[in-house]
């Protein structure tokens, strides 16, 4: 994998989301684009804890970290993991808002 073609240079635009390593940073779309094609393996348990709730849904589709994504602030990304792994309800039955999984 070139992570390479994904970085760009620092700049003061705020205009998307982006994650910044180091001195340079890759955008939201980016990053969904490398999981949808497997790559940058090495950076999702980093992505996981990203600050675009898109990106943590495009790694929770993929499967990724299920005991991770149960307890996403995001009830879309709760609703994903217990539509596959339906299995982790039980980690839910506490929460106040319930997800909805009849869909």
């Amino acid at each position: 994998m070139n992570i390479k073609q994904f970085i760009h240079k620092k700049t003061k635009s705020n205009q998307r989301p982006q994650m910044w390593l180091t001195d340079n940073f890759i955008e939201s779309s980016e990053i969904k684009q490398m999981i949808r094609k497997g790559e940058g393996q090495e950076y999702y348990q980093k992505w996981a804890k990203h600050h675009d709730s898109s990106v943590r849904y495009t790694l929770a589709e993929t499967g990724y970290a299920p005991d991770i994504f149960i307890h996403d602030k995001e009830l879309p990304i709760r609703e994903l993991v217990l539509r596959q792994y339906p299995e982790y309800l039980p980690h839910l039955l506490g929460s106040s808002e319930k997800p909805d999984v009849s869909k």
